[in-house]
């Protein structure tokens, strides 16, 4: 293989060790923000009060419950439209702690540890993901290509 090969070999798997980190990396900000709404950081507070809950079963996340309502924020404003938020455990009439996303979905607030600890996991081992792509790519980049002929002691 030449050393104009070699280059060519190396510069390809640094892009391609670049371009999966900048994939985990946008993974990662789309669950980062979705965790910022669940922990409440992002997103306008208030609540659904549940007219119509529904319960959908079945499939490997197991059933939740689908409940719609009226969307009413934190200074007791209600929203014109109907709002649906999924939960684990609701029934009508019940009111539904959530935030409003920036996309306009609602998120129930889940304040359990394991769903704090799940929300907040799963950006952070993408973003180290990323982070270990970006040093892999680098090592890729850095490497240096062997000493051409000419240059070598006889």
């Amino acid at each position: 293989m030449s050393a104009a090969e070699g280059a060519r070999d190396r510069f390809a798997a640094a892009g391609a060790w670049m371009f999966l980190s900048l994939v985990l990396l946008t993974f990662a900000a789309f669950l980062g923000v979705r965790a910022a709404v669940g922990f409440g950081v992002l997103g306008e507070g208030g609540h659904i009060v549940a007219a119509r809950c529904v319960e959908h079963g079945g499939g490997k996340g197991g059933s939740y419950v689908e409940c719609a309502g009226t969307f009413v924020n934190g200074r007791g404003e209600r929203s014109d439209g109907p709002a649906t938020v999924r939960s684990y455990s609701a029934v009508d009439g019940d009111v539904v702690p959530v935030r409003r996303a920036p996309w306009g979905t609602y998120e129930a607030l889940d304040d359990s540890l394991l769903g704090l600890v799940g929300r907040g996991f799963f950006p952070l081992l993408l973003t180290v993901a990323a982070a270990g792509c970006l040093v892999r790519a680098g090592s890729f980049v850095r490497r240096e290509a062997g000493e051409p002929a000419e240059n070598r002691s006889r």
